[in-house]
């Protein structure tokens, strides 16, 4: 039975990560506008003492997202998977899939800054190999981030992160990022 829920569970992150890319395009598609995809980088630090104590202080944070050169200076909507990555005794995966809106802060330089606020869903997955605990859970996640676009091709983002609890732990954090924008797609 375990089996088929962690089947079930992927098949859920997969659709959920197929309607993001469905949704990016349709959003290029109808303004006739190209997507940029951009791929990112960066340590995560829990902001729970406890978690840090129990887990590490920083972890491994990647992600894959739609990009903008240039953000716009009204509101947008945008989307992202990100994962979060601890090995060791403990392993933890944390990988949201979010929506939501972000603007640009001034308008047509080379040097942007810009503000994100998303939300959706995660998968997140515990494994202690000295417990024997373990636990997979579907909950929410809510992000808020402030970053500067350089040369309308790199971007530096600091970014705070609210999960629901996984296993009995608090999993909140501060994310220091950096990103390139990899290529575009023209529909």
């Amino acid at each position: 039975m375990d089996s088929l829920k962690r089947r079930h569970k992927l098949s859920t992150m997969r659709g959920a990560a197929l309607l993001l890319l469905l949704l990016a395009c349709g959003a290029a598609s109808a303004t006739e506008e190209k997507i940029s995809v951009a791929a990112t980088i960066g340590v995560f630090v829990p902001t729970s003492s406890a978690t840090r104590e129990k887990f590490g202080n920083t972890w491994l944070r990647v992600s894959l997202q739609t990009f903008e050169r240039e953000k716009p200076t009204s509101w947008r909507f945008i989307a992202e998977a990100s994962g979060y990555k601890l090995d060791g005794t403990t392993k933890v995966r944390l990988i949201p899939l979010t929506f939501g809106v972000e603007k640009g802060l001034r308008e047509r330089l080379s040097f942007q800054p810009y503000v994100t606020v998303r939300a959706g869903p995660y998968y997140g997955k515990f494994e202690d190999t000295s417990t024997g605990v373990r636990e997979t859970h579907i909950g929410l996640n809510a992000n808020a981030a402030y970053g500067v676009i350089y040369r309308h091709r790199y971007y530096a983002e600091v970014r705070y992160d609210y999960f629901t609890r996984l296993a009995g732990a608090n999993f909140n954090g501060l994310s220091l990022s950096v990103g390139v924008r990899l290529f575009d797609v023209r529909l």
